[in-house]
């Protein structure tokens, strides 16, 4: 594939990406839709700059686009965090949790917007020409390295957060932690090929790896994550409640489970979502694997049943 194919590629996924942006400032209901904003107007920074920094025929030029990649990269990984946070704890962090976390990113863009001054970042830019096109290369500097190790803890921190959302909802697909996990896996091969050296021309495929996170997060927070506030709050209190709770539609088909549920009964994981249990006081199903347990079950047909 051209320069100039990857380029358009680009540019099609950054006006996707502003898309997304208008869509979620129109849909501001979701409790992860605030720092998924911040995350997609960095992400959109990072590609539009990338495809542009292709098309530059200066290094005046291609500097230029570097500092505007940087304002969006700095901060993809801390927003990305804040993100996954949000999704295991249904709160946001402490404040000098966050100041840590966009510590490093506002000093690697400080030293990218004056990387003429001094060499902590990038101890200089030269151009390699390749196909009509001049590409930037770079001699990495010391906090270069200490951006890149920052961002694999981020990233791998992330991992971790919504692994344990989504082993909470039983490893099923239909929910947004599965979706967020996909989107920050799959950042991981485009990384692992450029770093190899095995990218076309020698491109940096990580704009390409984050445009397409981009959309899989999208997906978890407006087609997944589309609660209200008084929503998130009730059912985080669910989730923390240590009785064990299963919830029943008017069918006695099994429509949620908390986390204590599981621990009681193994076999209760999102595969069971919808199926019907003949009787809530008596079904077999339900016999607790450890005793001294006390269950409720709740069931709403018309009025709300406690057994």
């Amino acid at each position: 594939m051209t320069i100039d194919a990857l380029r358009i590629l680009l540019y099609a996924a950054s006006a996707a990406i502003f898309a997304i942006i208008i869509y979620s400032i129109i849909r501001q209901k979701s409790h992860l839709a605030r720092y998924f904003f911040f995350s997609a107007v960095c992400s959109f920074m990072y590609v539009f700059g990338y495809a542009s920094e292709l098309g530059s025929r200066t290094l005046e030029q291609i500097r230029f686009w570097l500092t505007i990649e940087y304002f969006g990269l700095s901060f993809i990984g801390t927003f990305w965090f804040l993100l996954s946070w949000k999704l295991w704890y249904s709160h946001n962090p402490r404040f000098r949790m966050s100041l840590i976390l966009f510590f490093i990113p506002f000093v690697t863009l400080l030293l990218v917007t004056t990387q003429e001054y001094q060499g902590f970042f990038y101890k200089s830019l030269s151009l390699a020409e390749s196909e009509g096109h001049y590409l930037v290369v770079i001699d990495k500097g010391p906090w270069y390295w200490v951006q890149t190790i920052f961002q694999l803890l981020i990233i791998l921190m992330s991992l971790y957060l919504q692994l344990r959302s989504w082993r909470r909802y039983g490893g099923s697909r239909a929910n947004d932690s599965f979706w967020m996990l996909l989107g920050t896996f799959n950042l991981i091969p485009w990384i692992v090929v450029y770093q190899l050296g095995l990218s076309p021309h020698s491109v940096d495929l990580g704009p390409f790896g984050i445009a397409i996170s981009t959309f899989f997060i999208a997906v978890a927070v407006f087609r997944y994550g589309a609660l209200t506030s008084e929503e998130v709050l009730l059912y985080s209190i669910f989730a923390s409640i240590e009785d064990a709770v299963v919830i029943l539609d008017r069918e006695n088909r099994i429509s949620d489970f908390n986390s204590a549920a599981q621990k009681i009964f193994p076999w209760l994981n999102a595969s069971r979502l919808g199926k019907t249990v003949s009787n809530p006081i008596d079904a077999p199903l339900f016999e607790p694997s450890h005793q001294g347990k006390i269950i409720k079950f709740v069931s709403i047909a018309g009025s709300k049943r406690f057994y």
